[in-house]
């Protein structure tokens, strides 16, 4: 499988700590894939990532998995490990593509989760390309969250 390495520009004017991830540890990363491809084959032939990458990435971003009285995520963890580009638009399964997104607060997971819902859906439906779709997510999916959900 090929894989492009994508360094991505955080606007400044949007960059929340916490919500979207470091552009030097985290440059997103996506895999070759077709518009047919990505709409008709599940991401489970793609989805590969072990404990041990999670473990990784948690130590580059300096974090650990943890609970707290406020943290509405999975137990022992107030983050998921995530993919900046999701696998259903693209993205690869790489440790490039990884970070500890946060679960809870006005952008956490489950926010991002119907941004990247609704840019397969449009992909797939011919509204918009795979690569609209990556740049959404990629440059910051806040600010493509904005867009495409106001």
């Amino acid at each position: 499988m090929k894989i492009l390495l994508i360094v991505s520009l955080l606007s400044a004017s949007t960059a929340v700590a916490g919500w979207l991830p470091d552009p030097v540890i985290t440059p997103g990363a996506v895999r070759v894939v077709t518009v047919k491809e990505l709409c008709t084959t599940s991401t489970r032939s793609v989805r590969h990532t072990t404990s041990a990458t999670k473990a990784a990435v948690y130590r580059k971003y300096g974090e650990v998995p943890r609970r707290s009285p406020e943290c509405t995520g999975p137990a022992n963890s107030c983050f998921e490990v995530d993919h900046l580009v999701p696998l259903e638009v693209g993205g690869a399964d790489v440790i490039e593509n990884l970070w500890p997104q946060k679960y809870d607060g006005e952008w956490g997971a489950h926010r991002k989760d119907l941004l990247e819902n609704l840019m397969h859906r449009k992909v797939c439906k011919g509204e918009i390309s795979i690569q609209e779709a990556q740049k959404a997510l990629m440059e910051n999916w806040i600010d493509g969250y904005k867009k495409y959900l106001p």
